[in-house]
């Protein structure tokens, strides 16, 4: 696997971004080395071959070994961040440390993802949409679960709390949005941010509908979460973000600023499509994304809802279920004032 080319940031002295080969369209995937006692990763690439021989050269040019390292720390359970946990434990012993929400679901990783699907499934008919997005959904997870791997003995990495080494402190930040349990670690004397996908220079991360930790709830809150984390990003002093995919890159004000932007725009598209009168979740997916791939009807369809989410947060949309079908349109009440995009 000496073919794959090594790529390599160092953006501190005690910081190197290992940027791993995946077999996704998102290209690359960040692996950060924390060079300070203990020993420490931020996430790992998914499990292939590729991957790991990549991660494994790029440790080398850092100087350090697999069998080096102490903890691995995982911002959230996507493949491409959390797919080499076990190849990487088997050559260390390291410790792994996740959200405290994400330890069952990591545990029994590939049960939580038919649970998922089945959330998908089962609002599928309320939403105006066929069986075939779900479905398309458990043959994409199906094709896809040899690149991950379940891991059972993961410690919890509790918001609010630091993550010490010697001579440095990471406070441990909840950033939902991308998904309920991201995790991101800031360096407070540093000014630094390891921002998993939250927070993506070159890429808006989609806030992807999920299953609702509530029961009755639908999990439409992608977007509110979304937002009020980057606020809470915006308010911290940082001069350097090392992201989940990509290059590091500096203060990330305005960048939060032009995706806010962006987000008030496909907001507005939302609210527009609507005018006329009631539409249900697949007519505002053909407004908004008309000729969308069958293989992204998913996003289509998370991004569809997580504005419709935030939209009834803010009390600028009604829904009604008529004939079985949830249709949502502009509310006659005068919304509050909202400072999420502010």
């Amino acid at each position: 696997m000496n073919d794959v080319e090594i790529k390599v940031e160092f953006p501190r002295r005690d910081l190197a971004l290992i940027k791993v080969p995946t077999p996704f369209g998102v290209g690359r995937a960040n692996c950060i080395l924390i060079k300070r006692d203990p020993l420490t990763v931020v996430d790992c690439g998914t499990n292939t071959d590729r991957s790991y021989s990549a991660l494994v050269r790029g440790l080398a040019q850092a100087g350090v070994e697999p069998r080096d390292l102490q903890r691995i720390v995982i911002t959230h359970l996507h493949l491409d961040h959390s797919g080499l946990v076990q190849r990487l434990v088997d050559a260390s012993g390291a410790q792994v440390l996740c959200h405290p929400r994400l330890i069952d679901q990591f545990a029994e990783l590939y049960e939580h993802w038919k649970i998922d699907n089945s959330h998908i499934e089962a609002l599928s008919p309320y939403l105006g949409l066929s069986p075939e997005p779900a479905r398309m959904q458990r043959r994409i997870a199906e094709m896809i679960r040899n690149l991950g791997c379940e891991y059972a003995d993961a410690l919890p990495l509790n918001p609010g709390e630091s993550l010490e080494f010697d001579g440095a402190s990471w406070q441990v930040l909840h950033t939902p949005g991308h998904t309920p349990y991201c995790l991101s670690l800031y360096d407070r004397a540093g000014r630094t941010l390891i921002s998993g996908d939250f927070l993506l220079e070159k890429i808006t991360p989609n806030p992807l509908l999920h299953r609702p930790s509530e029961p009755g709830a639908l999990g439409l809150d992608a977007l509110v979460m979304m937002l009020d984390s980057l606020a809470k990003i915006r308010s911290l002093k940082i001069d350097s973000v090392l992201p989940g995919h990509g290059s590091a890159f500096g203060d990330p004000r305005l960048l939060i600023q032009s995706q806010l932007q962006h987000r008030r725009q496909r907001h507005g598209q939302l609210l527009d499509a609507l005018e006329p009168g009631p539409l249900n979740a697949h007519e505002l997916i053909a407004c908004l994304f008309p000729n969308l791939p069958p293989t992204e009807i998913f996003l289509g369809l998370s991004e569809v809802m997580a504005h419709v989410g935030l939209a009834l947060h803010n009390n600028e949309l009604c829904c009604e279920v008529r004939d079985g079908l949830m249709l949502f349109s502009r509310s006659k009440v005068a919304p509050g004032s909202s400072l999420v995009f502010q």
